[in-house]
């Protein structure tokens, strides 16, 4: 996929202003290009599942694809450029899927939800890219002894609680460090003053890019993760998706792990399924 130029700018709302600095573009109008100075801090944690119940997750042109595992990931971001060095926290729940449409096939993890705790990019992130981003808080994580408790809150209200505690330290080639891209997303706007209709509707992925990310430590850990189910009070615009994820059976943790990386992509590879 072509990069942002200068003289090809990218533009969000409000476009009256001109071209949007972000991820994908920096103040002069081209690429950022020192992504290799981000640092990335992750903790993962997979479990077992019913694959009825993550079938009924699946989106439009998408099925499930090998064994019903329930992957979720917190990333501790720093030192972006594209922040001017700031950095944020995310959230994410992927599944294994396959993808078959039109013209493209494509097989590896789904993303059916990702919350990140700044607004910044969850705007670009959706617009541009069809990540589906929601908002939360997403604290410091709390470590006694090396176990570390990570937790998600919503306006004071905690809807996730998921713990992970080193075992032993392994080499930074091991086969399940995390990694940027091959994973696949759903995206969708709706059609403005014809609520019930898409403007928007399709499938898209995130290639992988060799070399974009370098583990420097990983360690192997026991966890457990557990999504609380949460009233219409408590969480208002989110308790559908979180009741849902709280409902999905956690039949035995399968893996977990903890990571320190450095470099980064951003995302202008990102590219439509059809």
């Amino acid at each position: 996929m072509a990069k942002v130029t200068p003289d090809k700018p990218m533009y969000r709302m409000p476009v009256s202003f001109g071209p949007t600095p972000g991820p994908r573009q920096a103040p002069e109008g081209g690429p950022f290009s020192d992504l290799q100075a981000s640092r990335r801090r992750s903790a993962t944690v997979t479990f077992r599942s019913e694959a009825d119940q993550l079938t009924a997750l699946m989106p439009p042109g998408f099925t499930l694809h090998g064994d019903p595992l329930v992957t979720i990931e917190t990333h501790r971001l720093s030192n972006l450029h594209w922040l001017a060095g700031r950095g944020y926290n995310l959230l994410t729940v992927k599944i294994p899927a396959e993808f078959i449409g039109k013209r493209d096939r494509a097989q590896g993890p789904l993303m059916v939800v990702m919350w990140e705790d700044l607004p910044d990019a969850i705007l670009s992130g959706r617009e541009e890219l069809g990540y589906n981003k929601l908002y939360c808080e997403l604290p410091e994580p709390r470590v006694l002894k090396g176990r570390e408790h990570h937790a998600a809150t919503w306006l004071g209200h905690k809807f996730l609680d998921m713990w992970v505690e080193p075992i032993e330290e392994v080499s930074p080639d091991h086969p399940a460090a995390p990694s940027i891209g091959g994973v696949m997303h759903y995206k969708y706007i709706p059609r403005t003053g014809d609520w019930g209709v898409a403007e928007t509707a399709y499938a898209a992925i995130t290639p992988p890019v060799p070399g974009a990310l370098r583990v420097l430590r990983k360690w192997n850990c026991s966890g457990s993760v557990e999504f609380r189910k949460s009233t219409w009070e408590q969480l208002p615009t989110q308790y559908h998706v979180i009741n849902r994820l709280a409902e999905l059976e956690n039949l035995e943790i399968v893996s977990a792990s903890m990571s320190e990386a450095e470099g980064s992509t951003d995302l202008s590879e990102q590219k439509q399924l059809l």
